[in-house]
Protein backbone atom coordinates (compact mmCIF):
# COMPACT_ATOMS: atom_id res chain seq x y z
CA UNK A 1 0.00 0.00 0.00
CA UNK A 2 2.80 2.36 1.03
CA UNK A 3 4.61 1.84 -2.46
CA UNK A 4 1.23 2.56 -4.17
CA UNK A 5 0.84 5.51 -2.63
CA UNK A 6 3.95 6.99 -2.99
CA UNK A 7 4.51 6.45 -6.98
CA UNK A 8 0.75 7.31 -7.41
CA UNK A 9 1.34 10.60 -5.28
CA UNK A 10 4.55 11.60 -6.91
CA UNK A 11 3.28 10.50 -10.76
CA UNK A 12 0.85 13.55 -9.78
CA UNK A 13 3.03 15.87 -8.31
CA UNK A 14 5.53 15.87 -11.07
CA UNK A 15 3.39 15.77 -14.08
CA UNK A 16 4.59 18.92 -15.97
CA UNK A 17 0.84 19.72 -16.46
CA UNK A 18 0.90 21.05 -13.28
CA UNK A 19 3.93 23.62 -14.36
CA UNK A 20 5.70 23.13 -10.97
CA UNK A 21 8.01 20.96 -12.99
CA UNK A 22 9.13 20.35 -16.43
CA UNK A 23 10.60 18.03 -18.42
CA UNK A 24 14.86 18.97 -19.09
CA UNK A 25 17.10 20.38 -22.43
CA UNK A 26 18.18 16.44 -22.42
CA UNK A 27 14.68 14.42 -22.57
CA UNK A 28 11.29 14.21 -21.75
CA UNK A 29 11.55 11.85 -19.11
CA UNK A 30 13.77 13.88 -16.81
CA UNK A 31 12.60 16.57 -14.91
CA UNK A 32 13.60 20.19 -13.73
CA UNK A 33 11.84 22.47 -11.19
CA UNK A 34 9.89 24.86 -13.77
CA UNK A 35 11.24 28.83 -13.48
CA UNK A 36 7.94 29.70 -14.07
CA UNK A 37 6.31 27.80 -11.19
CA UNK A 38 4.69 31.20 -10.29
CA UNK A 39 1.86 31.07 -12.32
CA UNK A 40 0.07 29.11 -9.88
CA UNK A 41 -0.19 31.69 -6.69
CA UNK A 42 0.74 28.72 -4.43
CA UNK A 43 2.95 26.77 -5.73
CA UNK A 44 5.54 27.65 -2.72
CA UNK A 45 3.69 25.80 -0.71
CA UNK A 46 3.58 22.92 -3.31
CA UNK A 47 7.34 22.84 -3.42
CA UNK A 48 7.22 22.95 0.35
CA UNK A 49 4.74 19.72 0.58
CA UNK A 50 6.96 18.13 -2.19
CA UNK A 51 9.64 18.03 0.02
CA UNK A 52 8.04 16.71 2.95
CA UNK A 53 7.06 14.06 0.71
CA UNK A 54 10.68 13.43 -0.86
CA UNK A 55 11.71 13.13 2.71
CA UNK A 56 9.44 10.88 3.71
CA UNK A 57 9.47 8.61 1.21
CA UNK A 58 13.53 8.04 1.82
CA UNK A 59 12.27 7.81 5.44
CA UNK A 60 10.59 4.95 5.04
CA UNK A 61 12.56 3.52 1.92
CA UNK A 62 10.09 4.25 -0.65
CA UNK A 63 10.43 5.04 -4.50
CA UNK A 64 9.36 7.67 -6.34
CA UNK A 65 8.16 7.95 -9.97
CA UNK A 66 10.40 10.47 -10.87
CA UNK A 67 14.24 11.07 -12.00
CA UNK A 68 15.77 14.45 -12.02
CA UNK A 69 18.50 16.60 -13.86
CA UNK A 70 21.89 16.10 -12.06
CA UNK A 71 21.97 19.47 -10.58
CA UNK A 72 19.00 19.11 -8.63
CA UNK A 73 20.37 16.36 -6.58
CA UNK A 74 24.01 18.39 -6.09
CA UNK A 75 21.98 21.10 -5.11
CA UNK A 76 19.90 18.87 -2.27
CA UNK A 77 23.51 17.81 -1.12
CA UNK A 78 24.35 21.74 -0.99
CA UNK A 79 27.32 20.93 -3.85
CA UNK A 80 28.22 23.76 -6.42
CA UNK A 81 26.69 23.43 -9.69
CA UNK A 82 29.26 23.72 -12.53
CA UNK A 83 29.19 24.44 -16.05
CA UNK A 84 28.54 20.78 -17.45
CA UNK A 85 25.79 20.91 -15.05
CA UNK A 86 24.30 23.39 -17.75
CA UNK A 87 23.70 20.73 -20.90
CA UNK A 88 20.93 19.53 -19.00
CA UNK A 89 19.36 22.66 -18.51
CA UNK A 90 19.84 24.52 -22.26
CA UNK A 91 21.91 22.29 -24.21
CA UNK A 92 22.70 25.13 -27.10
CA UNK A 93 23.64 27.15 -24.08
CA UNK A 94 25.80 25.06 -23.03
CA UNK A 95 28.19 24.63 -26.30
CA UNK A 96 28.37 28.53 -26.03
CA UNK A 97 29.77 28.66 -22.87
CA UNK A 98 32.07 25.73 -23.91
CA UNK A 99 32.66 27.63 -26.68
CA UNK A 100 33.70 30.59 -24.77
CA UNK A 101 35.53 29.06 -22.76
CA UNK A 102 37.47 26.98 -25.51
CA UNK A 103 36.87 24.06 -23.16
CA UNK A 104 38.23 20.45 -24.21
CA UNK A 105 36.99 17.85 -22.10
CA UNK A 106 40.26 15.56 -20.67
CA UNK A 107 37.80 13.48 -18.50
CA UNK A 108 38.79 10.38 -20.44
CA UNK A 109 42.34 10.46 -19.32
CA UNK A 110 43.15 8.53 -16.78
CA UNK A 111 46.79 10.48 -15.92
CA UNK A 112 46.49 13.02 -13.90
CA UNK A 113 49.77 14.80 -14.90
CA UNK A 114 48.66 15.07 -18.51
CA UNK A 115 45.63 16.38 -17.47
CA UNK A 116 47.38 19.33 -15.88
CA UNK A 117 50.04 19.36 -18.87
CA UNK A 118 47.11 19.56 -21.73
CA UNK A 119 44.89 22.26 -19.25
CA UNK A 120 47.74 24.98 -19.27
CA UNK A 121 48.74 24.27 -23.37
CA UNK A 122 45.06 24.71 -24.31
CA UNK A 123 44.74 27.82 -26.48
CA UNK A 124 41.20 29.03 -25.18
CA UNK A 125 38.97 31.02 -28.15
CA UNK A 126 39.43 34.59 -27.75
CA UNK A 127 36.10 36.42 -27.16
CA UNK A 128 37.36 40.24 -28.26
CA UNK A 129 35.25 41.41 -30.79
CA UNK A 130 33.48 38.67 -31.17
CA UNK A 131 30.69 38.55 -28.53
CA UNK A 132 28.90 41.83 -26.67
CA UNK A 133 27.73 40.30 -23.90
CA UNK A 134 27.66 42.48 -20.22
CA UNK A 135 26.87 40.46 -16.62
CA UNK A 136 23.54 40.76 -17.48
CA UNK A 137 20.77 38.61 -18.51
CA UNK A 138 17.38 38.83 -19.45
CA UNK A 139 14.24 36.85 -18.65
CA UNK A 140 10.98 36.59 -19.97
CA UNK A 141 8.67 36.48 -17.30
CA UNK A 142 4.92 35.86 -17.96
CA UNK A 143 5.32 38.65 -21.05
CA UNK A 144 7.73 40.62 -19.50
CA UNK A 145 11.63 40.82 -20.42
CA UNK A 146 13.65 41.35 -17.25
CA UNK A 147 17.25 42.43 -17.33
CA UNK A 148 19.04 40.36 -13.94
CA UNK A 149 22.21 41.77 -13.01
CA UNK A 150 24.52 38.96 -12.31
CA UNK A 151 26.74 40.88 -9.78
CA UNK A 152 26.04 44.27 -8.42
CA UNK A 153 25.63 46.54 -12.05
CA UNK A 154 26.85 43.92 -14.03
CA UNK A 155 24.67 45.63 -16.57
CA UNK A 156 27.22 48.46 -17.09
CA UNK A 157 29.98 45.67 -16.75
CA UNK A 158 31.31 44.51 -20.23
CA UNK A 159 32.44 40.42 -20.27
CA UNK A 160 35.82 40.89 -21.92
CA UNK A 161 38.46 38.15 -22.36
CA UNK A 162 39.98 38.57 -19.08
CA UNK A 163 36.28 38.21 -16.61
CA UNK A 164 34.99 35.76 -18.92
CA UNK A 165 35.34 33.10 -16.47
CA UNK A 166 33.32 34.64 -13.89
CA UNK A 167 31.04 35.45 -16.36
CA UNK A 168 30.30 31.73 -17.13
CA UNK A 169 30.04 30.95 -13.68
CA UNK A 170 27.96 33.87 -12.65
CA UNK A 171 25.37 32.88 -15.65
CA UNK A 172 25.49 29.13 -14.22
CA UNK A 173 24.91 29.46 -11.29
CA UNK A 174 21.79 31.77 -12.30
CA UNK A 175 20.71 29.89 -14.71
CA UNK A 176 20.48 26.69 -12.53
CA UNK A 177 20.10 27.78 -9.60
CA UNK A 178 19.26 31.84 -8.82
CA UNK A 179 16.64 31.53 -11.08
CA UNK A 180 15.05 28.66 -9.12
CA UNK A 181 16.00 29.98 -5.39
CA UNK A 182 12.54 30.44 -4.14
CA UNK A 183 11.08 27.29 -5.55
CA UNK A 184 14.13 25.72 -4.23
CA UNK A 185 14.77 27.16 -0.99
CA UNK A 186 10.72 26.23 -0.03
CA UNK A 187 11.39 22.34 -1.25
CA UNK A 188 14.45 22.36 0.91
CA UNK A 189 12.44 23.35 3.65
CA UNK A 190 10.19 20.48 3.34
CA UNK A 191 12.99 18.00 3.22
CA UNK A 192 15.03 18.88 5.94
CA UNK A 193 11.58 18.61 8.19
CA UNK A 194 11.65 14.70 7.48
CA UNK A 195 15.75 14.51 6.49
CA UNK A 196 18.48 16.48 8.15
CA UNK A 197 21.23 17.64 5.76
CA UNK A 198 23.55 15.90 7.53
CA UNK A 199 22.18 12.54 6.93
CA UNK A 200 21.83 13.07 3.15
CA UNK A 201 25.49 14.49 2.56
CA UNK A 202 27.06 10.77 3.31
CA UNK A 203 26.17 10.36 -0.08
CA UNK A 204 26.95 11.38 -3.91
CA UNK A 205 25.08 13.02 -6.00
CA UNK A 206 24.38 9.84 -8.20
CA UNK A 207 23.78 7.60 -4.84
CA UNK A 208 20.92 9.76 -3.94
CA UNK A 209 19.28 9.64 -7.37
CA UNK A 210 18.83 5.85 -6.71
CA UNK A 211 17.92 6.98 -3.28
CA UNK A 212 15.04 9.05 -4.28
CA UNK A 213 14.15 6.86 -7.82
CA UNK A 214 14.79 3.44 -6.98
CA UNK A 215 17.00 0.91 -9.04
CA UNK A 216 15.32 0.43 -12.26
CA UNK A 217 14.67 -3.27 -14.02
CA UNK A 218 16.64 -2.64 -17.06
CA UNK A 219 16.37 -5.34 -20.17
CA UNK A 220 20.02 -5.69 -21.23
CA UNK A 221 18.31 -7.51 -24.24
CA UNK A 222 16.58 -4.82 -25.17
CA UNK A 223 19.34 -2.58 -24.25
CA UNK A 224 21.39 -4.21 -26.91
CA UNK A 225 18.39 -4.59 -29.18
CA UNK A 226 18.21 -1.10 -29.37
CA UNK A 227 22.32 -0.02 -29.64
CA UNK A 228 24.41 1.03 -32.42
CA UNK A 229 28.52 0.40 -33.03
CA UNK A 230 31.00 2.87 -34.54
CA UNK A 231 34.28 1.05 -35.41
CA UNK A 232 32.76 -2.44 -33.80
CA UNK A 233 30.70 -5.11 -35.26
CA UNK A 234 28.43 -6.90 -33.03
CA UNK A 235 31.40 -10.08 -33.86
CA UNK A 236 33.87 -8.37 -32.45
CA UNK A 237 35.50 -9.30 -28.81
CA UNK A 238 34.73 -6.12 -26.74
CA UNK A 239 30.98 -6.07 -28.06
CA UNK A 240 30.47 -10.22 -26.55
CA UNK A 241 32.54 -9.41 -23.48
CA UNK A 242 30.42 -6.31 -22.88
CA UNK A 243 26.90 -8.09 -23.73
CA UNK A 244 27.38 -11.54 -22.97
CA UNK A 245 28.88 -13.92 -20.44
CA UNK A 246 31.41 -15.84 -21.12
CA UNK A 247 31.51 -19.94 -21.60
CA UNK A 248 30.91 -21.18 -17.67
CA UNK A 249 31.29 -24.80 -18.07
CA UNK A 250 34.80 -24.33 -19.87
CA UNK A 251 35.95 -21.79 -17.37
CA UNK A 252 35.16 -23.63 -14.72
CA UNK A 253 36.78 -26.78 -15.96
CA UNK A 254 40.16 -24.38 -16.17
CA UNK A 255 39.39 -23.45 -12.68
CA UNK A 256 39.22 -27.10 -11.53
CA UNK A 257 42.94 -27.96 -13.10
CA UNK A 258 44.01 -24.55 -11.81
CA UNK A 259 43.17 -25.54 -7.83
CA UNK A 260 43.92 -29.15 -8.17
CA UNK A 261 47.84 -28.05 -9.35
CA UNK A 262 47.35 -25.48 -6.90
CA UNK A 263 46.52 -27.80 -3.97
CA UNK A 264 49.07 -30.35 -5.47
CA UNK A 265 52.14 -27.54 -5.19
CA UNK A 266 51.07 -26.61 -2.08
CA UNK A 267 50.88 -23.18 -3.09
CA UNK A 268 48.36 -21.20 -1.83
CA UNK A 269 49.33 -17.85 -3.14
CA UNK A 270 49.44 -19.54 -6.42
CA UNK A 271 46.02 -20.55 -5.76
CA UNK A 272 44.46 -17.16 -4.96
CA UNK A 273 46.73 -15.66 -7.48
CA UNK A 274 44.69 -17.28 -10.24
CA UNK A 275 40.86 -16.63 -8.88
CA UNK A 276 41.58 -13.07 -9.25
CA UNK A 277 42.27 -13.57 -12.92
CA UNK A 278 39.27 -15.81 -13.27
CA UNK A 279 36.97 -13.92 -10.76
CA UNK A 280 36.28 -10.97 -13.44
CA UNK A 281 34.40 -13.50 -15.92
CA UNK A 282 31.83 -14.31 -13.17
CA UNK A 283 31.10 -11.25 -13.97
CA UNK A 284 29.91 -9.05 -16.24
CA UNK A 285 26.70 -7.05 -17.54
CA UNK A 286 24.14 -9.57 -18.21
CA UNK A 287 25.15 -10.98 -13.82
CA UNK A 288 25.73 -7.40 -12.81
CA UNK A 289 23.03 -6.72 -10.01
CA UNK A 290 20.54 -3.94 -11.08
CA UNK A 291 22.48 -1.20 -9.05
CA UNK A 292 25.42 -2.10 -10.86
CA UNK A 293 23.53 -1.55 -14.25
CA UNK A 294 21.56 1.65 -13.31
CA UNK A 295 24.83 2.83 -12.37
CA UNK A 296 26.07 1.87 -16.03
CA UNK A 297 22.91 3.45 -17.22
CA UNK A 298 23.81 6.91 -15.74
CA UNK A 299 27.52 6.61 -16.60
CA UNK A 300 26.44 6.47 -20.22
CA UNK A 301 23.28 8.17 -20.66
CA UNK A 302 23.22 10.86 -17.24
CA UNK A 303 20.13 9.49 -15.76
CA UNK A 304 19.42 5.70 -14.11
CA UNK A 305 15.61 6.26 -16.17
CA UNK A 306 14.42 4.34 -18.99
CA UNK A 307 12.00 5.65 -21.18
CA UNK A 308 8.53 3.97 -20.93
CA UNK A 309 8.49 2.28 -24.21
CA UNK A 310 12.53 1.16 -23.37
CA UNK A 311 15.29 1.75 -24.74
CA UNK A 312 14.26 2.57 -28.65
CA UNK A 313 13.11 5.96 -27.07
CA UNK A 314 16.30 7.09 -25.70
CA UNK A 315 16.51 10.45 -25.98
CA UNK A 316 20.10 12.70 -26.28
CA UNK A 317 20.12 16.25 -25.98
CA UNK A 318 19.30 16.77 -30.04
CA UNK A 319 16.38 14.26 -29.53
CA UNK A 320 15.88 10.67 -30.34
CA UNK A 321 19.43 9.30 -29.59
CA UNK A 322 19.95 5.53 -29.90
CA UNK A 323 22.76 3.79 -27.06
CA UNK A 324 26.44 3.48 -29.32
CA UNK A 325 29.28 1.77 -28.65
CA UNK A 326 32.24 3.74 -30.03
CA UNK A 327 35.39 2.27 -30.76
CA UNK A 328 38.03 5.13 -29.10
CA UNK A 329 40.55 5.77 -26.80
CA UNK A 330 43.84 3.96 -25.67
CA UNK A 331 43.46 0.15 -23.97
CA UNK A 332 45.46 2.15 -20.88
CA UNK A 333 42.39 4.49 -19.99
CA UNK A 334 39.01 4.18 -19.01
CA UNK A 335 35.62 3.67 -21.11
CA UNK A 336 34.53 7.59 -21.27
CA UNK A 337 30.70 8.46 -21.86
CA UNK A 338 29.32 11.18 -23.80
CA UNK A 339 25.51 11.48 -22.12
CA UNK A 340 24.36 14.16 -24.39
CA UNK A 341 24.52 11.63 -27.08
CA UNK A 342 24.19 7.92 -25.04
CA UNK A 343 27.68 7.31 -26.42
CA UNK A 344 30.32 4.96 -24.37
CA UNK A 345 33.93 5.51 -25.86
CA UNK A 346 35.39 1.36 -25.65
CA UNK A 347 39.09 0.96 -25.88
CA UNK A 348 40.10 -2.44 -27.93
CA UNK A 349 40.60 -4.10 -25.15
CA UNK A 350 42.96 -7.27 -25.34
CA UNK A 351 41.62 -9.50 -22.93
CA UNK A 352 37.84 -9.39 -21.19
CA UNK A 353 39.45 -9.18 -17.70
CA UNK A 354 40.93 -5.54 -18.58
CA UNK A 355 37.47 -4.93 -19.95
CA UNK A 356 35.44 -5.69 -16.46
CA UNK A 357 38.14 -3.93 -14.44
CA UNK A 358 37.95 -0.69 -16.67
CA UNK A 359 34.29 -0.62 -17.21
CA UNK A 360 33.64 -1.13 -13.53
CA UNK A 361 36.06 1.50 -12.40
CA UNK A 362 34.74 4.36 -14.41
CA UNK A 363 30.91 3.32 -13.81
CA UNK A 364 31.34 2.63 -10.07
CA UNK A 365 34.49 5.45 -9.29
CA UNK A 366 34.50 8.29 -11.51
CA UNK A 367 31.79 10.79 -10.88
CA UNK A 368 32.40 13.42 -13.04
CA UNK A 369 35.68 12.34 -14.58
CA UNK A 370 34.98 9.54 -17.71
CA UNK A 371 31.59 11.43 -18.14
CA UNK A 372 30.85 14.40 -21.15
Amino acid sequence: MHREFFFLLSHEMFNPFYCLFEYSAHDNYTLQINPHSGINPEHLNYFRFIGRVVGLAIFHRRFLDAFFIVSFYKMILTKKVAVADMESVDADFFRSLTWMLGRVHLQGCCEIWLIHYLSSTIRENDITGVLDLTFSTEDERFGEVVTVDLKDGGRDIIVTEDNKKEYVDLITEWRISRRIEEQFKAFKEGFNQLIPQDLVNVFDERELELLIGGIAEIDVDDWKKHTDYRGYTEQDDVVQWFWKRPDSGNLLVELGVTIRRSIEVAVPEVFIQHLLVFSPYLQCIRTWDGEKKSRLLQFTTGTSRIPVNGFKDLQGSDGPRRFTIEKAGDISQLPKSHTCFNRIDMPPYKTYESLVAKLTLAVEETVGFGQE
